[in-house]
């Protein structure tokens, strides 16, 4: 007869695992769902308005970018922006574009791409900034230039 220091498991005792480890996600699911332990959201209204070579910026895209957020954004019409963003710091990416024809056109599609002008230093390689604060106004003007 051999001896093992192995606990002895009773049939009910196995029986009652997959009750209690639905049990524990479910646990699992309501802590993570209660807002008192969700990440913040990108509830903060930013506006404002984008000016290129003196003028208002007939269409573009504008995006606020944190250091550990998904990015945010919006479209820019007649030079003006809403959209939401998270608090903090951010790098300010703004586009404008014009629309061009296909370099090779494909047979039976008659559209057109958009090609970004703006150059990388107000995108890509972006040196506008904002500091968007919860409760602030929150309105950041930008000045961007097609050269």
């Amino acid at each position: 007869m051999k001896l093992s220091n192995r606990p002895q498991v009773s049939q009910r005792a196995l029986d009652m695992r997959p009750s209690l480890l639905s049990l524990i996600g479910v646990v699992f699911v309501l802590v993570g769902c209660s807002s008192r332990y969700a990440p913040p959201s990108a509830d903060i209204t930013v506006s404002g308005t984008v000016m290129i070579d003196g003028k208002r910026l007939e269409k573009g895209r504008i995006v606020f970018r944190g250091k550990d957020q998904l990015p945010t954004g919006g479209v820019i019409e007649d030079g003006k922006y809403t959209c939401r963003s998270w608090p903090g710091p951010m790098i300010v990416e703004i586009r404008a574009f014009h629309e061009m024809a296909p370099a090779t056109p494909i047979p039976g599609m008659n559209h057109v791409v958009e090609v970004n002008y703006l150059p990388a230093r107000f995108n890509d390689e972006s040196s506008l900034r904002a500091e968007v604060v919860d409760g602030g106004p929150n309105v950041f003007n930008f000045e961007v230039s097609s050269r």
